[in-house]
């Protein structure tokens, strides 16, 4: 394949387990390991990053059975439903090591998108620039408000998860200024009507100036065409596993539906090959 290739995974919570079994799927049946650009923030930035390093086995590992426990995701701790220091203190630097210097030293360019909590704007981490850590980037591309409970600093400036910096056709119109001619989308973006209520009051708690770039962003966003050169894929069903679920059976039948759904698609192979 001569053409510039993206891959890019939206967010959507735990079901990016999908996206994990699709990244699986790419890896096994179409030795797909080196494309040009990687996009991937939010629930599937540590997939993405994992894929960039190249440690493959650990993707299905960390979905099936790090994440399925109480210190991760627990309803009761209200004021932290979901332990983003867990997942990167524990799971991502001492349970399975990230290796970082293969990110770094990758020939693939990486980004991870965060929201600029003062600008209410995308911005994106590169691992083009090795001074602006890459577990900040991922503690902040999942700093879902309120859920979480805090905003993270990296660089001069503090980020955090949102409903843009999430948003798929963002990250596939980023993928086009970079050159990317072809594009594989994951599309695990979920609706929650409690989570956009929650988030709305969030964003109306913010400054006028957050409130109209975000809000203007996501209507901006919601215009644009992701179909063009785009192969999109999308569970075929509904996942087992939903945004806030990490139940281990819904977990590892989610990352198995990715992973089928990938590897027979024929319509794939046909887009990889034209």
């Amino acid at each position: 394949m001569t053409e510039k290739l993206a891959i890019i995974a939206s967010g959507g919570g735990m079901t990016c387990s999908y996206t994990a079994g699709s990244v699986l799927g790419l890896v096994d049946k179409f030795k797909l390991t080196s494309p040009d650009i990687v996009i991937g923030g939010s629930g599937s930035a540590g997939t993405m990053s994992y894929y960039v390093s190249g440690q493959y086995d650990s993707i299905r590992n960390i979905w099936e059975n790090l994440l399925a426990t109480k210190e991760f995701i627990s309803y009761p701790r209200f004021w932290k439903v979901i332990d983003i220091d867990y997942l990167i203190d524990k799971v991502f630097k001492e349970q399975v090591k990230l290796n970082t210097e293969n990110i770094y030293k990758s020939p693939i360019d990486f980004f991870i998108p965060l929201t600029n909590i003062t600008t209410g704007l995308i911005e994106y981490f590169s691992n083009r620039d090795p001074s602006k850590n890459i577990f900040k980037a991922m503690r902040a591309t999942k700093a879902m408000p309120l859920v979480y409970g805090r905003q993270v600093q990296v660089g001069e400036s503090d980020y955090c998860d949102t409903k843009l910096s999430s948003n798929l056709a963002a990250n596939v119109e980023k993928a086009k200024e970079l050159g990317a001619e072809k594009i594989i989308a994951f599309n695990t973006s979920h609706s929650s009507p409690i989570v956009d209520a929650v988030l709305n009051q969030w964003v109306k708690a913010k400054s006028k100036t957050f409130r109209q770039n975000y809000s203007s962003e996501l209507r901006r966003l919601q215009e644009l065409s992701i179909n063009d050169s785009v192969f999109l894929l999308s569970p075929a069903t509904k996942p087992q596993a939903s945004m806030l679920d990490n139940d281990q059976a819904a977990l590892k039948a989610t990352v198995n539906q990715g992973y089928e759904e990938t590897v027979n698609n024929e319509q794939l192979e046909a887009y990889l090959n034209s």
